[in-house]
Formats: structure tokens, C-alpha cells, sequence
């Protein structure tokens, strides 16, 4: 039974919020649902879970279905998927954006799914180079980058300073990946065919590139993504692998 105190306060609270709402002129705002509380609240610090704004996974990409020919498979209509239930004939998940990617004429290229940049070039040091080594050229990137006597220019304009730039983690890195297309796995600027040079990216290597994730089960290796196929997998730090910075939108 509740308390005349108690009842006091929520009448108290639910004054605030209408209030609140008055004051900043706040029409609908996202409801919380609380495990403790059978009442909708707006909680100013929320450590519920929010009704609105829930991204749903990203869709892999795939539209082709397979079906056993003969003996073996083959790429059929996913009208005529054997059996039913592929990725390519369900296509579910949140939909690629359309550009999917924006060149910005500076150097870098903006994701419009997730909203991170990536570095133009894929391959600005030219070379593969250890995961201590990918890690340090990426927190040392910058606008007008032409520091490592071995690499060359990135072709930075974006005004970017040491520190903006980093390795992507394994999911970042993930999420650029188009499971519809093969060596690389890639897509172009508008997401509807497979990249070419320059649409947006150049010097795309379809070879394994470093994630800034670590390995959980040994401190000496971390995850990579391998661009040809778009698989992951693992290796040892000291291998030689290529490196693609990326940054959040400033």
C-alpha cells in the first residue's frame, strides 16, 4: 500500500516533468520502462532501457540465394532458394543507406550508416606493418600527414590533428563489409554495386587488415577482417597486416 508520503512525491515528480516539458516546449519525448517502477517516468541519468531509438543489426548486404545443382551448389533466384530461409531471399536488418558512402573531397570518406570516417586511402603507408605499428600511425595521423619517410602523403585537407585518428575496432571495421560481393568485399559510393578504385575508396588491398581489437584468449594476438572474402579471424601482433584509420564525424 502506498504511503501518503510516497504518493506525495510522484504527484511532486509528474508536476516536474510537466514543467520540464512546458519550458522547453517538448511535445513527445521517449518513454523508459523500468523493472522496479510500473509508472512511465523521464528520468534525467536513465539506467533503463528506452522504447524509441533501438537500431535494429545491419543487414549483411547478400542478395543471392543457393540452391544444390547436380551434385554441388549453385547461385540461384532466392524465389528458388533450396531451402528457404537464406539471408539473401529474408534480407533483414536495417537497411544500406543510398549514398552509402560520401566522398568529402578532403581526404576522407563519411559513412552514412554509421556516421564514422574513413581515411580515403586504404593503403596510405603502402605496405603491411605490425599491429604496435598500425596503432602508432594512426594515433599520429593528421591533416597534411607526409610524416613516415617509407609511407606517402595521405592527402589529408581535413584539419584533423594527431589523436582524431585510430585503428577501427573489430565492428567498425565490420560494418563497412558487404557480404554481396567477393575479392573485395566491399560495396561502391551508392551501395548498389561493388567497389571500384576511386568509388569512394582507392588502394583497397583485398588482404587481411588489423582491427584494434584485442584477442581475449592470448595478449599477443587481435582480430583482423580479411577484405577479400569479408572474414575475421585472428593473428599474431609481430604479422605484417595493412592498416585503414578511421574517425568519429567531428
Amino acid at each position: 500500500m502506498l504511503r501518503d508520503s510516497d504518493i506525495a512525491k510522484k504527484k511532486i515528480t509528474l508536476f516536474a516533468v510537466a514543467v520540464l516539458m512546458s519550458i522547453f516546449s517538448i511535445s513527445s519525448v521517449p518513454s523508459f520502462i523500468c523493472a522496479a517502477e510500473k509508472v512511465v517516468v523521464i528520468p534525467l541519468f536513465a539506467s533503463c532501457k528506452s522504447t524509441e531509438n533501438l537500431i535494429p543489426p545491419i543487414r549483411s548486404g547478400q542478395e543471392r540465394c543457393t540452391a544444390p545443382t547436380g551434385g554441388t551448389w549453385a547461385w540461384v533466384d532466392c524465389s528458388d532458394a533450396e531451402p528457404p530461409g537464406q539471408d539473401g531471399q529474408l534480407q533483414l536488418g536495417r537497411d544500406w543507406p543510398d549514398p552509402h558512402f560520401t566522398d568529402n573531397g578532403d581526404g576522407t570518406v563519411s559513412d552514412k550508416l554509421t556516421g564514422l570516417v574513413w581515411l580515403q586511402n586504404a593503403d596510405c603507408l603502402e605496405k603491411a606493418v605490425a599491429w604496435f605499428d598500425a596503432l602508432t600511425f594512426a594515433v599520429a595521423l593528421h591533416d597534411g600527414w607526409t610524416e613516415d619517410p617509407e609511407g606517402g602523403d595521405c592527402g589529408l585537407a581535413d584539419g584533423s590533428l594527431p589523436g582524431d585518428w585510430r585503428i577501427p575496432t573489430i565492428r567498425e571495421l565490420l560494418s563497412i563489409i558487404n557480404y554481396n560481393y567477393y575479392n573485395p568485399a566491399l560495396s561502391d559510393a551508392a551501395g548498389t554495386a561493388q567497389w571500384t578504385t576511386g568509388s569512394p575508396f582507392v588502394g583497397v588491398e583485398a588482404k587481411n587488415y588489423w582491427t584494434s581489437t584485442n584477442y581475449a584468449d592470448g595478449a599477443a594476438s587481435a582480430w583482423d577482417v580479411h577484405l577479400k572474402s569479408g572474414d575475421n579471424g585472428v593473428s599474431k601482433k609481430a604479422v605484417p597486416q595493412y592498416a585503414w584509420p578511421v574517425r568519429d564525424d567531428s
